[in-house]
């Protein structure tokens, strides 16, 4: 019973001291967070009111011939350009997968294919 009792008071004291340890480290990171806010409104105020060119954009268009009538050219660049980039990553993930079946195939092909001896 009194070493049942010592090992309780044992752990007791174990968690007393994880949870000292646990708040110490809350009130660190109360503070840090306290500061990311400070830093984050300033950031905020000096950069949303200074650039005027994005509350009164409007879109390029080309007067030119009746297919590229009001057509937004900086839309379509940043189209291509994310195209390009997805089509750079799907043939990037084809190369994985390729190559990852290709090592399932040689490692299936070690025993299970060998065909069986009397």
């Amino acid at each position: 019973m009194n070493k049942a009792l010592a090992e309780e008071q044992w752990e007791h004291a174990l968690t007393r001291k994880a949870n000292v340890a646990l708040n110490d480290k809350y009130c660190g990171l109360v503070g840090r967070n306290e500061h990311l806010e400070q830093q984050y409104n300033l950031l905020w105020e000096s950069t949303s009111h200074s650039s005027n060119a994005k509350d009164t954009t409007s879109p390029s268009t080309s007067q030119g011939c009746g297919k590229c009538y009001n057509l937004d050219l900086n839309i379509y660049f940043t189209n291509t350009a994310n195209m390009e980039a997805m089509k750079k990553e799907i043939a990037r993930l084809n190369a994985m997968l390729g190559e990852r079946c290709t090592q399932d195939k040689k490692s299936a092909s070690g025993k299970e294919n060998q065909p069986k001896r009397p």
